[in-house]
C-alpha cells in the first residue's frame, strides 16, 4: 500500500504534474486530508483546530473528504462540514456543509458555497484552464444536482442531473 490512516482511507487522487497523492482518513472521530510525496512521509494538512468564518462566525472544521488537485497540482476542491462550538454565538451548534478549495498544504480556504444553504458536496472535478470546479450537490449522499463554481465567487447553479445518469 500507498499508506495508511488509522480506520482507513476514504477518497485520495493524484497530482497531475508531480508526485504528490491527497486523500483523506479518519484517524479518529474527525475527517482529514493528507498529501504524500512519493516514497516520503505524509503530512497531514488539515487539523482539529482548523477553522472558517462563516456569516460571522467561527465555524471549526470537524470533517474534511475528497480532495481533488487543480490541473496545475497546487490546490484541493474538498467538501468540508463545520461547526460552530462558540458559547452564545447566533450559529452555537449549527453544522455547516460545503465547498471548498484550499491550497495544497492546506492554507487559504476559499468556500466556494458560502451562499448556498447546507448540502452534501462530491464528485469534484476541475476545468482544464483551474478556474471552475464542478461537483454535484444534494440533501442526502445521493445527489440531484450539478454546480460549478469559480474562484472567484460566480456559482452556477441548476445544472440539473437526469435519472440514471450517475
Amino acid at each position: 500500500p500507498l499508506d495508511s490512516v488509522a480506520n482507513g482511507i476514504y477518497t485520495c487522487d493524484a497530482s497531475p504534474v508531480s508526485n504528490l497523492v491527497a486523500f483523506s482518513g479518519y484517524p479518529a472521530a474527525t475527517g482529514h486530508l493528507f498529501i504524500k510525496d512519493g516514497a516520503g512521509p505524509k503530512v497531514q494538512i488539515t487539523h482539529d483546530s482548523d477553522y472558517v468564518n462563516i456569516d460571522s462566525s467561527r465555524f471549526t472544521v470537524t470533517n474534511s473528504s475528497d480532495p481533488v488537485f487543480s490541473p496545475d497540482g497546487t490546490r484541493l476542491a474538498c467538501f468540508r462540514e463545520s461547526k460552530c462550538f462558540v458559547p452564545g454565538d447566533p450559529h452555537e451548534g449549527e453544522v455547516r456543509q460545503d465547498a471548498f478549495v484550499i491550497n495544497r498544504d492546506g492554507s487559504s480556504p476559499v468556500n466556494l458555497t458560502t451562499n448556498l444553504d447546507n448540502a452534501f458536496f462530491s464528485g469534484f472535478t476541475w476545468t482544464s484552464d483551474g478556474g471552475w470546479v464542478l461537483f454535484r450537490s444534494g440533501t442526502s449522499h445521493a445527489p440531484d444536482g450539478v454546480f460549478a463554481a469559480s474562484l472567484t465567487g460566480r456559482l452556477v447553479t441548476g445544472l440539473t442531473v437526469l435519472p440514471g445518469a450517475m
